[in-house]
């Protein structure tokens, strides 16, 4: 679009997201063991967090 100043500031939004798992088996097989580890954090986002939880859920935004 001609004539249009583009915003400078503005970029991608950046993901960072982590998944690692283990399984385990023991005995035979009759005693198994699975754990997972997820991680996932964004930056850059273009709006400011205003999103509220209700107190009663017992859940909380991260900062």
């Amino acid at each position: 679009m001609e004539g249009v100043v583009p915003n400078t500031g503005v970029t991608w939004e950046t993901a960072i997201q982590r998944n690692i798992g283990v399984d385990l088996e023991f005995l035979e097989g009759q005693l198994a063991l699975t754990a997972d580890y997820f991680y996932n954090n964004r930056e850059d986002i273009l709006w400011a967090r205003n999103a509220s939880v209700p107190n009663t859920s017992g859940l909380t935004l991260p900062d």
